[in-house]
């Protein structure tokens, strides 16, 4: 390999994160500058910040290939990440939040890889809590869709693995699979992981799960807080829909079903109570925009009805 064709793309969206950024790039291995290269991609960040990255880099340069870009488009994790698709060269891409890190070990593993005919690797996540420096409980569902998996790679658990593992961290991508299908991250404040992912898994032939965990994210108490505002709801209803619309077009009923879709009226609504709080005036907005999408409510609820009713009644 040679500085300009790497084995690994390792790209970063960068917001206000000085406090964190040093341990990320700190757990990335040195003298790795022709199997490594590191994507930082500024979010329009704050100017202490940029400034404390640029001296980071400067620093870190010396013992990484380090590339800095600056988002001068719509503010979003998902720009960031698009820009570094644009200019990465590796043939594979992991990608990583800034107030993440990887595991000790983590490029020993992800090296094994480089040279399979996988289009994917999924790796088990782990999570870090910040405040209680404890194990936190953000990699749950994400290492029982692996478990689950291993434990049966029947149809259901690829397909949830496969559609269901919607964090773009913690996995290893083939680069082409990304450019050939032109996939691309949603450009929103909000989710704009979930179009890139279930494109993704719409498109992936040959994957991989392994028990074997490379990356920890970590737990900060504030942050759902930060995201219960009006337009953060939009950006969610709406990116949900879309989900909906384009499963529905690219799965068989079945599969649709298994993953399912057909109830995902309700878990907006859940969603919409518990973690954004949504008004009356909000709440009639989203029924009418599920009825405009024909996407149903109330079948759903009476087909769940039915099934509990008739799973409680004596044998």
């Amino acid at each position: 390999m040679n500085t300009n064709n790497p084995a690994l793309s390792i790209i970063i969206p960068y917001y206000n994160s000085k406090e964190f950024i040093e341990e990320l790039l700190s757990s990335i291995p040195r003298n790795k500058q022709n199997e490594i290269e590191v994507i930082i991609v500024d979010d329009k960040s704050d100017n202490d910040h940029v400034l404390y990255l640029e001296k980071l880099i400067l620093k870190y340069n010396n013992y990484l290939n380090i590339n800095l870009y600056f988002n001068k488009g719509v503010k979003s994790a998902g720009t960031c990440r698009n820009i570094g698709l644009d200019f990465a060269k590796g043939k594979w891409v992991l990608f990583a939040d800034a107030d993440d890190y990887f595991k000790k070990d983590f490029y020993i593993i992800v090296s094994r890889y480089f040279q399979s005919d996988y289009d994917i690797i999924f790796f088990t996540p782990d999570s870090f809590n910040i405040r209680t420096r404890k194990r936190g409980i953000r990699h749950i569902s994400y290492e029982n869709l692996i478990w689950e998996y291993l434990k049966n790679p029947n149809k259901e658990n690829t397909l949830k693995l496969k559609y269901y593992f919607r964090t773009p961290t913690s996995k290893m991508i083939k680069m082409k699979v990304i450019t050939d299908n032109k996939i691309r991250f949603d450009e929103v404040i909000v989710c704009n992981d979930d179009m890139f992912s279930v494109k993704l898994g719409k498109t992936i032939k040959k994957i991989c799960a392994t028990k074997e965990s490379i990356y920890i994210i970590t737990e900060m108490d504030n942050t759902l807080s930060k995201r219960r505002g009006k337009n953060y709801y939009l950006a969610f209803l709406d990116v949900n829909i879309r989900v909906y619309d384009y499963l529905k077009r690219n799965l068989l009923e079945n599969e649709f079903k298994i993953l399912g879709y057909d109830s995902i009226a309700i878990n907006i609504l859940i969603i919409a109570y518990r973690i954004y709080k949504i008004n009356i005036y909000l709440l009639i907005y989203t029924l009418k925009r599920l009825k405009e999408n024909n996407i149903p409510l109330f079948k759903p609820i009476v087909q769940k009805i039915k099934k509990y009713f008739f799973r409680a009644l004596p044998q």
